[in-house]
């Protein structure tokens, strides 16, 4: 095997100005991460799949039904809305929802490859894709993500019993015109940052967890237990909700013995202190509680090399692991935070190489590989 270097596979990731879902971008780093792994002599597999490029159509649809229902007040509009809101607050507790399947569509891509052919399986994952520039990641907004997320969801709540309200006797324009202006002004914060800026170099999130994973493997590939298959993801359409990773598993799910397999995902390694995460959540909290957790710290806090690394509780968005922790595999997510617990830059116009720190993706390789090399012992 060739020699990789973290900072020269950044360095040729990150030359590609994005890697939007569906983009010609995305195909030129699958084409990067095809040759990296057939340097390791390991042939990957693509699986495609349809996605939103973004997450932006979906608000347009959810406020497009919910205008529609306060405008035209009527018994089939309000359950349209009640409906739409409904795939909402799916959607915004990551779990499935109908709206990630409604158009516009990309075809995305996740790839896939394995070594060792035992029962037992340990998948280290990363996503590929580039996200949109936002408002909401605004450094003066992020730390106030769950909340927007419920306030956003708030204004549905108001135009849905002010819909409601209408099936009777209730009339009054001004409500219906400041209910409109308070979904455009949602709409408008929500799609602003990306028509100005386009999608995000995404050098930290996640070209970091993607050459982090391969850094990993790479060790873990040159000495594979024989009862272990170790396998790596990269998934694609994150950034729409996590969709490569939710396909991934729809379509391989027979196939998993939930006893026997083990993921290791990682998003978004480039800057501050290392942490696992235990528990992720907007509206409701999801507790990761398993064997990869339990090793992981025991090594906190009984490996000096790994002292510093912390636990840490996700509030905002989530991650690709959610699909498998729901699905009773056991999952872990390794990212690093800033003193304030907040991922630096992700999803800005100012998330590129320059603000990576390659000494903190290399403290995730470490952790990555220690952490699966115990799991692989003690299993």
């Amino acid at each position: 095997m060739k020699a990789f270097l973290l900072s020269d596979f950044l360095s040729s990731l990150c030359a590609i100005p994005h890697r939007a879902a569906g983009s010609q971008g995305e195909q030129d780093a699958l084409h990067l991460l095809e040759a990296e792994l057939q340097a390791m002599g390991v042939d990957a597999q693509r699986e495609l799949f349809k996605a939103p490029h973004t997450y932006i159509p979906l608000l347009w649809w959810v406020s497009l039904a919910l205008a529609l229902a306060i405008t035209l007040p009527a018994i089939g509009t309000f359950f349209l809305a009640l409906v739409f809101f409904g795939g909402a607050v799916f959607y915004f507790d990551w779990r499935k929802s109908f709206l990630t399947s409604l158009p516009p569509f990309v075809q995305a891509t996740n790839l896939w490859a394995k070594k060792g052919s035992g029962k037992k399986r340990l998948i280290l994952m990363a996503h590929h894709d580039s996200a949109p520039a936002s408002f909401a990641y605004r450094p003066s907004q992020v730390k106030s993500f769950r909340q927007s997320i419920l306030m956003g969801l708030g204004v549905m709540i108001a135009c849905l019993f002010w819909a409601f309200l209408q099936l009777g006797s209730y009339s009054n324009i001004w409500v219906t015109i400041a209910l409109l202006i308070l979904l455009a002004v949602q709409l408008a914060l929500a799609t602003f940052d990306f028509l100005r800026f386009g999608y995000t170099n995404a050098a930290n999130d996640n070209g970091t967890g993607v050459a982090a994973v391969l850094a990993t493997v790479k060790h873990l590939w040159s000495d594979v237990p024989d009862d272990w298959s170790i396998e790596v993801l990269f998934t694609g359409a994150e950034e729409a909700g996590m969709i490569g990773a939710q396909k991934w598993v729809d379509a391989h799910l027979p196939e998993l013995d939930r006893e026997n397999v083990y993921v290791l995902n990682i998003d978004t390694v480039g800057a501050g202190r290392l942490h696992y995460v235990e528990k992720t959540g907007t509206l409701t909290t999801l507790h990761y509680d398993n064997q990869l957790v339990d090793t992981a710290r025991q090594m906190t806090q009984n490996d000096p090399q790994f002292s510093d690394v912390q636990a840490t509780a996700h509030r905002v968005a989530d991650f690709d692991s959610v699909w498998f922790a729901r699905a009773g595999i056991a999952s872990i997510t390794l990212g690093a935070y800033d003193e304030n617990g907040l991922m630096p830059h992700i999803h800005r116009p100012e998330d590129t190489l320059d603000k990576v720190d390659v000494a903190v993706v290399q403290s995730a390789v470490d952790f990555a590989t220690a952490l699966s090399r115990r799991v692989m012992i003690s299993l």
